[in-house]
């Protein structure tokens, strides 16, 4: 095999490959989702106003949502944020919501500490019952703005490979 072919070979692969990493980290959104509603006692995200906290579910629900943190950043944004992504299109997607994505990560990491230690007394219930509405509201943009630099990858995936 020529060097052409085996570098266009190579490139074709780690396309593949980040379309997998890319649907892995939907799926892992999906479920941080669910958990939220859980946790929040309400049926869609957006119902803000409607919110029961379910207090017991609060640990698997941060443990989810770090775990999702962790796997964009490592997986994905990292490389951006580094200067090693060359593809075009996904830097200007990065540029037009990467400061917005990135205060979304610090606003939920700190939820997670503030929460780390959580005993459930009234007065953590009632702050957390306050707090959780705002949590949702910054997976709900974190999700759209996300969704710009993923749909970024796989146009760009999807037209290597026509």
């Amino acid at each position: 095999m020529s060097e052409t072919n085996q570098q266009t070979t190579q490139g074709l692969n780690q396309r593949s490959d980040i379309i997998n990493v890319v649907d892995r980290l939907i799926e892992h959104r999906e479920q941080v989702l669910v958990s939220y509603c859980l946790l929040a006692g309400v049926s869609d995200v957006a119902d803000a106003e409607k919110v029961s906290v379910q207090p017991h579910l609060l640990r698997p629900f941060t443990q989810l949502m770090i775990d999702y943190l962790a796997m964009g950043h490592f997986e994905i944004y990292q490389r951006i944020q580094e200067g090693k992504e060359r593809r075009e299109a996904i830097r200007a997607a990065a540029i037009k919501v990467g400061a917005d994505l990135f205060a979304t990560t610090e606003f939920l990491v700190a939820f997670n500490d503030k929460y780390d230690a959580f005993d459930e007394d009234a007065e953590d219930l009632e702050v957390l019952a306050v707090e959780i509405p705002k949590v949702g509201q910054a997976l709900v943009l974190r999700s759209q703005l996300e969704d710009r630099i993923l749909t970024a990858i796989r146009h760009d995936a999807l037209k290597a490979k026509a």
